[in-house]
């Protein structure tokens, strides 16, 4: 974590090993950022595969997804941390919270059910999104997430972006416009039945999406005093929760399949999906 420069002296010159700790410090958040985008990216071309190609349930595939991944939070829980599932305990302590503009915080609750919300209704969001518009655009509209967050971060908390900063989002976004320009010939076929499948839904889908990830990276920010673990427990529960209630419904009322029919080919997508889609969720709140 960077040094606040207001605790060091004036006119001394920073001490070797803290510059060598922010130096580290700065190359492993790099990293973390870089493997959070790789794991979401390999997370869309799984969406993509099943529920655009393979046109499996929306809501089925999600709740599978979900749900092993809250198994596998659980697992991780009660193998690894020291208080075991004490840690999920809500405090009412608001002043875990870091403050804003030196107001007083909202409480605990409040901040974390912003972000799990976001994060459950962003994920539905992206996996119609990317199953009716080609994975190249969806790509480009996720490039304007560091604008949005800036922004976002600006008007709520008063966050202040560098020139740096600044430099790295327009080189990235203009990165990732050479790519979609230059990606004249790949996907044809599906563009064309993109334009059959209300395109227009899923180009508004992926761009609420932006949205309501930028509300989660600020919420989680204003958490980072809470273990990442107890995040992704609540983070998982809800969705588990409320798609399996309304897959059961269907089931009992309607009498559609409780899970997708799927082959050992589908599974194992349903399974790297959901691998990926914890590794992302892990290296997102830690990086925030």
């Amino acid at each position: 974590m960077p040094t606040d420069a207001s605790n060091s002296v004036v006119g001394e010159a920073p001490d070797a090993a803290d510059r060598t700790s922010g130096n580290m410090g700065t190359i492993k958040l790099f990293l973390i950022v870089n493997a959070m985008q790789f794991s979401y990216t390999g997370l869309y071309g799984c969406s993509k595969e099943l529920v655009g190609n393979r046109d499996v349930d929306l809501v089925q595939y999600s709740f599978v997804r979900f749900s092993l991944i809250f198994v596998a939070t659980c697992v991780t829980i009660w193998r690894n941390s020291e208080a075991g599932f004490d840690i999920l305990r809500l405090p009412a302590d608001s002043n875990l919270t870091a403050p804003l503009n030196g107001e007083s915080p909202p409480p605990y609750k409040s901040l974390l059910t912003v972000n799990v919300m976001s994060g459950f209704i962003r994920n539905l969001l992206v996996a119609f999104g990317v199953s009716v518009i080609p994975l190249t655009l969806n790509f480009v509209i996720q490039g304007t997430l560091p604008f949005v967050i800036a922004l976002l971060g600006l008007c709520l908390s008063g966050e202040t972006v560098g020139k740096s900063e600044v430099l790295a989002m327009v080189f990235s976004f203009i990165g990732l416009c050479l790519i979609f320009l230059a990606d004249s010939t790949q996907e044809k076929d599906e563009e064309k039945e993109a334009g059959k499948r209300s395109t227009l839904m899923g180009l508004l889908a992926c761009i609420f999406s932006v949205f309501l990830l930028a509300c989660l990276s600020l919420s989680t920010r204003r958490l980072k005093k809470v273990n990442y673990l107890t995040i992704m427990f609540w983070f998982n529960l809800v969705p588990t929760v409320s798609l399996g209630l309304y897959v059961l419904t269907l089931s009992l009322f309607y009498g559609t399949p409780f899970l997708p029919n799927f082959d050992l080919e589908i599974g194992l997508l349903i399974l790297s999906a959901a691998v990926l889609h914890m590794l992302a969720q892990s290296f997102l709140f830690r990086a925030n």
